[in-house]
């Protein structure tokens, strides 16, 4: 059972003089478990596909599956907009993350509220009763994340989690990513992808709405050459260990942490060409 797209297509204002190709051709497949990427430069068509995914907009051509089904059914499919504490809107926020389950009418929907917020470290004996509006950044990205994990989805589609947070905050989401990963498959879509390559199971890059590269990050590494034509750039531990290469350092494979990287930096030393 995936969440799948086959070959999606999607223009904005088609049919119109004001028509702009949005998506071409893009597919991809998200089990539960997985963390899959997809990265691109702005105006690559990356939150349109999530949209896509959520059933929020219709293909032109191409279809998405959830489960084998069309997607619609309320709560299997979770998406969280980027910057979305400006969606608060309840006195509290064990309110704000139990309007979803309650909508959805679980028997359960107090229980399923502080469970999620208690996955994302936000314990609703301490948090509970706050203000959303008086959280931190971080804080309040983890509770947007309980407010869709309280409805029990899936799948959860997150668009740029991290952006706009300082070094407490992303760690903080990370977190909860890594939580959330444990009964859903999840798809991040960013333009700053290093944060997330260590524990990504695969990877989709967009360019002016195609795809450009698909694979895990081991075939991205080891070919990085359609990836950068995009205009997107690898981990700066990464073009070290490339521009090393290229002067004909031995690395048989390239690393993405730091204190393994330069182990193998070393263990190549020697005559550079």
């Amino acid at each position: 059972m995936a969440l799948v797209a086959d070959a999606l297509s999607y223009t904005y204002g088609a049919g119109t003089s004001f028509a702009a190709p949005a998506l071409r051709g893009v597919s991809l497949s998200l089990e539960v478990g997985e963390l899959s990427l997809v990265v691109g430069a702005t105006g690559s068509g990356k939150s349109t596909l999530l949209r896509l995914l959520a059933g929020l907009y219709e293909p032109d051509a191409g279809e998405v599956r959830v489960d084998g089904e069309a997607p619609g059914e309320p709560g299997r499919v979770g998406i969280v907009f980027q910057n979305p504490e400006t969606q608060f809107f309840a006195e509290t926020v064990l309110d704000d993350v139990l309007f979803g389950p309650r909508n959805l009418k679980f028997p359960d929907a107090e229980e399923a509220a502080r469970e999620a917020l208690e996955s994302v470290a936000l314990p609703a004996a301490t948090f509970g009763d706050r203000s959303p509006f008086t959280l931190s950044g971080g804080e309040a990205r983890r509770a947007a994340v309980a407010g869709v994990l309280a409805m029990r989805p899936s799948y959860l589609l997150l668009d740029e989690p991290t952006a706009g947070l300082d070094r407490a905050g992303r760690e903080a989401v990370l977190g909860a990513i890594a939580a959330a990963r444990t009964r859903a498959g999840i798809l991040v879509v960013t333009h700053d992808p290093e944060q997330f390559l260590p524990v990504t199971t695969r990877v989709l890059a967009l360019s002016a709405g195609a795809p450009v590269f698909d694979g895990t990050v081991e075939e991205l590494l080891a070919n990085p050459e359609a990836y950068e034509a995009a205009g997107l750039e690898l981990p700066a531990v990464v073009q070290a260990q490339l521009l090393a290469r290229k002067r004909g350092a031995f690395l048989p494979e390239i690393a993405l942490d730091p204190a393994l990287a330069a182990a193998n930096l070393i263990a190549a030393r020697g005559p550079v060409r």
